[in-house]
């Protein structure tokens, strides 16, 4: 595993600098948290880690390839299926049983072949974590990942 640095990274949006000369390093094996107000750039950071957002200055150095992410909002497509959904992100790689397993461990049995636009938000949240997390990714990123989540 690898450390992931960032050097004076600045994004602003419409004039207005939402980060300002950010300059850090998460140390590999370890887990970090990113805490502040609603609006001070908490979303953005993950972004430009990310590589969704490239209107930054500075320089982010990040060695994985793959990645584990819960976004704020849930990115799933309502009209596909459970599995449709996870797998789409591996490519087709993950058996049914193997995600019927995984989804039973997090209190979704027998949901597969549900269509997402018909899950609750808690279970959709659910969905997105198991996303995230059955390939057992190097790095993971979670972004308010229990937001609206039941218990």
């Amino acid at each position: 595993m690898k450390d992931i640095e960032i050097k004076n990274l600045s994004v602003s949006y419409d004039n207005k600098k939402v980060i300002d000369r950010l300059s850090l390093d998460f140390k590999a094996g370890e887990i970090s948290v990113i805490r502040g107000k609603s609006g001070i750039g908490k979303t953005t950071f993950l972004n430009c880690l990310l590589g969704l957002n490239k209107n930054f200055s500075g320089e982010i150095l990040n060695p994985y390839k793959e990645v584990g992410v819960v976004f704020q909002e849930e990115r799933l497509i309502e009209e596909m299926s459970v599995y449709g959904n996870i797998n789409l992100v591996y490519q087709g790689k993950l058996s049914k049983e193997y995600v019927d397993e995984i989804l039973t461990e997090v209190g979704l049995p027998k949901i597969l072949t549900e269509k997402v636009k018909n899950l609750s938000g808690g279970m959709k949240r659910r969905v997105s974590i198991v996303r995230a997390i059955i390939n057992k990714p190097p790095l993971l990123i979670l972004d308010e990942p229990f937001k609206g989540l039941d218990k």
